[in-house]
């Protein structure tokens, strides 16, 4: 195990998380998006996005444990 485990570990733990919340955002329902056409509206366009990008940094922080 490396010195910058832990921390790595929790900031992992901390994008999952936002994952998690994130993706529970999308299912609620929304005036704004268009489901059966796939249109978001900007705030859940915007999650699609983050969630993106938090999974990214996962697999990044992953990789540089190895």
């Amino acid at each position: 195990m490396t010195a910058g485990t832990p921390g790595r570990l929790q900031q992992m733990q901390a994008y999952e998380d936002a994952i998690c919340w994130r993706t529970g955002h999308l299912a609620e329902p929304c005036s704004g998006c268009d489901a059966s056409a796939e249109v978001w509206c900007d705030e859940h366009a915007c999650d699609l996005k983050l969630i993106t990008g938090y999974r990214l940094a996962v697999e990044r922080l992953a990789g540089a444990g190895q």
